[in-house]
């Protein structure tokens, strides 16, 4: 998918979700460019500075996040 379409699916999403009284926060979020197998382990970020990141990220999150990326 690309990459459009897949934000515009995380807002579209949190929109229908939101017309159905539903109090789940969708998120499109970015880890990173960590070293795994797709990237033949390179990468700027290691894997727990990644992880602290999107802790926090999710951890924050709140309905006025909804849909954002």
């Amino acid at each position: 998918m690309a990459k459009a379409a897949l934000n515009q699916m995380n807002v579209t999403l949190a929109k229908e979700l939101k017309v159905e009284g539903s109090n789940i926060v969708v998120l499109s979020v970015n880890p990173g460019f960590v070293p795994t197998r797709l990237t033949n382990f390179d990468g700027d970020d290691d894997l727990d500075t990644s992880i602290a990141g999107l802790v926090k990220i999710i951890e924050g999150a709140d309905s006025s996040k909804s849909g954002k990326f």
